[in-house]
């Protein structure tokens, strides 16, 4: 009887991104920028980024709304509940590293 054929393994998926200080550095940067944008539009006093970059409905206007509604918030109590899970799914995002 012959013994079984062995099988090539496969890679094993990559969970952490190759460089952890990289990844996470560049998360805590973009989470530094949207905590900016927030304290400029609330130091504005007239909280015009508010609806600025909202994305408006059957408007050729509203379409820019789609880039930069994810990076406005309505203000600080938003901003402080979606900073957790940005960092984490922002990190995990970045498991295959950054393009060369």
């Amino acid at each position: 009887m012959a013994a079984p054929a062995s099988t090539p393994r496969r890679p094993i998926a990559r969970v952490l991104p190759p460089s952890l200080r990289t990844a996470a550095g560049t998360m805590l940067l973009f989470t530094a920028l949207l905590y900016l944008a927030e304290g400029v539009d609330q130091a504005s006093g007239n909280n015009a980024l508010d609806n600025a970059g909202a994305i408006v409905p059957r408007s050729v206007d509203g379409l820019t709304g789609i880039l930069t509604a994810p990076l406005l918030h309505l203000g600080w109590g938003h901003l402080v509940s979606n900073t957790l899970p940005f960092l984490i799914f922002g990190f995990l995002a970045m498991a295959g590293g950054f393009a060369q």
